[in-house]
């Protein structure tokens, strides 16, 4: 029977309340000190970003120590991983040591982080260190690129749903709570430039108070007398209050209560995947845990029958993860071309007959058996001691008051408990099937198919603006700027993505459909939606040039009897119907009577003005010129 190591965490919390967390272990061959500071690049605004990660580096300077260094210092006592850093919610400082220098490093890190003597000397050293990581401010910084992600933003909120998210759809949680806006890395390029010490200085007493820390130490010592030295050294810093950055816990997830089913367009990967589980919600640990133990040991079964006995697959995975409290429990893996039904029909009917109570006393009692592994066959390295302790850090402001000991809860539940758990968190409803096929008639079909309809597409545009060149052309001149036509192509193209979006969208609500379904037919039967799709967006393109953008025209033809002024709607111009030529000033009354559009807009008109007393005023580069061109060739 293996020893419990969670009974092995020591825990408890300071007068200053700075939170210590010890887990000795004799048999490891070094000692990993952690101290974990709640505060990160969350806190940060424009005008002060960056300034977490300055202090980070400024943590590590000061005066007193040889090379003003802590780094240079704790390297040379043969400590390796000596870091720190810096993520959104936390900044943290480790290293791993020798066990014989592992009251020395707990005194060394308490003199670094409270005891500190920086100047200005020492705050210039670091910038420049930190700006080579981050880069000097350069032209680039002038360019902006807010504009496009909001362009990018918009796109997507005028657009329907196209894909269908597990967590956003069938668990209804606002994945936008989770979203990190970071800056652009000009910002902290620049900033980085004016910081003074007295910045870094009011940060530090800000965040960088004892209840705003916790102290993590693994490995080989002596836990009485790493406590003494505790006692020495961190419980001596003065309480205060400051300021502090929460991660949040977000419970939130609701089930749809509708199986998540979705099959992935295929010919878009080397390799067939398959992934097939369940949703539940995450709100009890013993459910988790019973939940983790199934698919792990559920992978261990598929994983001898398709790779071990017949190389049908690389390796089986199975998982349960949880995001928010939306929890998602499955079994993953790759299989060949011609494997990919019976592999699939496979798994998916063994799961579907367990999650009914069909499971045998041998199997669960394996499963249990498997985890206890997991919980109690923990490794002497440091890594893995230091994993106990944030796991059960992050299941304590989980769980809270619900949490429980992992390892007594493996060891007391029941069969009776565990198939309960399954029968009641596996419900059809709650079914979760995510799979892709590499091809259904040849490998990369659809990225080939793709490529296909977009040279179809070129050739039909391309057909359909240059069909007047079939004529006797005499000349040719470009009425709209090269830029703008582009320029047009582009938000042409864009609106006929989204609209045509729209337009399949309610064409599946027709049917009584979702958008889901354009991911779920796992047969050919995608083929048609893909060439449905294509039709759709061609014809609304077409639509959009011909109507909304009717006033569009690129390019002027001229025959040996017409003028040709070529666009969605082209108008032809007898010569012999031209009475004259006039060039004519710009003004703001002529805008919707000419044809083309030009970034110089104030350039000279060429007014034609036909028998019929009609006027078409042309943009060109030199109206000059072109009247000279027409007159020449109806002389």
């Amino acid at each position: 029977m293996f020893s419990n190591p969670y009974n092995d965490v020591i825990r408890y919390k300071l007068d200053n309340g700075l939170e210590v967390y010890l887990l000795p272990n004799s048999k490891s061959k070094n000692t990993y000190i952690e101290v974990e500071v709640k505060v990160g690049m969350g806190v940060e605004t424009k005008e002060n970003a960056g300034l977490s990660h300055l202090v980070e580096h400024l943590i590590f300077r000061d005066r007193r120590v040889k090379y003003h260094d802590y780094y240079d210092l704790i390297t040379q006592k043969g400590a390796t991983d000596v870091n720190g850093y810096t993520s959104w919610y936390k900044t943290k400082y480790i290293t791993k040591i020798d066990p014989k220098h592992s009251y020395w490093i707990t005194k060394t890190f308490y003199k670094m982080l409270f005891d500190k003597n920086i100047t200005n000397e020492d705050l210039n050293i670091e910038k420049k260190a930190l700006q080579l990581e981050i880069g000097e401010p350069d032209w680039t910084d002038y360019i902006s690129f807010k504009f496009l992600k909001k362009f990018n933003d918009f796109i997507e909120n005028i657009s329907p749903k196209s894909d269908y998210n597990v967590y956003r759809d069938d668990f209804k949680i606002d994945l936008k709570k989770d979203k990190i806006d970071y800056f652009s890395s000009k910002v902290y390029r620049k900033n980085n430039k004016k910081f003074t010490l007295d910045d870094a200085l009011k940060h530090y007493h800000n965040y960088y108070y004892p209840s705003n820390m916790i102290l993590k130490i693994v490995g080989n010592f002596d836990a009485n007398k790493m406590k003494e030295v505790i006692n020495d050294t961190f419980a001596k810093a003065p309480k205060s209050t400051g300021k502090t950055l929460k991660e949040p816990i977000y419970k939130d997830a609701k089930l749809s209560n509708k199986p998540f089913i979705k099959y992935d367009i295929p010919g878009m990967a080397p390799s067939s995947r398959i992934s097939l589980g369940y949703k539940y919600i995450d709100d009890n640990l013993t459910k988790d845990m019973v939940i983790d133990s199934y698919f792990s040991y559920l992978a261990d079964r598929l994983n001898r029958e398709f790779r071990n006995k017949k190389g049908e697959s690389y390796t089986v995975y199975g998982s349960s993860n949880t995001y928010h409290n939306a929890g998602l429990g499955r079994v993953t893996f790759s299989t060949q071309h011609e494997n990919f039904e019976k592999n699939f029909k496979l798994a998916k009917e063994l799961l579907l007959k367990e999650s009914k109570g069909d499971i045998s006393d041998k199997i669960i009692k394996e499963s249990i058996e498997n985890s206890k592994k997991y919980y109690t066959g923990v490794s002497n390295d440091v890594e893995s001691l230091l994993d106990i302790i944030d796991n059960e850090i992050l299941q304590r402001a989980y769980y809270k008051d619900k949490y429980q000991n992992p390892y007594d809860i493996i060891n007391s539940i029941t069969i009776k408990e565990f198939k309960n758990i399954l029968k009641e968190n596996f419900k059809n409803s709650n079914l979760y099937v995510n799979t892709r096929k590499d091809y259904y008639l040849f490998p990369y079909e659809f990225s080939i198919l793709y490529l296909l309809f977009l040279i179809v597409f070129f050739i039909i545009f391309f057909k359909l603006s240059k069909k007047i060149r079939k004529r006797d052309i005499r000349f040719k001149r470009r009425l709209t700027n090269i830029i703008i036509s582009f320029t047009l192509f582009i938000v042409i193209f864009l609106i006929a993505t989204v609209a045509s979006s729209w337009v399949e969208y309610f064409l599946l609500k027709l049917f009584g459909k979702d958008n889901s379904f354009i991911y779920s037919p796992n047969s050919p039967i995608v083929y048609l939606y893909i060439v449905a799709s294509f039709i759709i967006f061609i014809l609304t393109y077409i639509f959009i040039l011909k109507y909304p953008f009717r006033w569009y025209y690129p390019k002027l033809f001229a025959t040996k009897d017409s003028i040709i002024l070529s666009g969605p709607k082209p108008k032809i111009i007898d010569l012999k119907d031209i009475k004259s030529l006039d060039i004519k000033n710009w003004s703001i009354d002529k805008i919707f009577k000419s044809y083309g559009i030009s970034l110089l807009f104030w350039r000279k008109l060429l007014k034609i003005t036909t028998n019929d007393n009609k006027e078409y005023y042309l943009r060109s580069f030199n109206a000059k010129h072109l009247k000279e061109d027409i007159e020449s060739l109806m002389n």
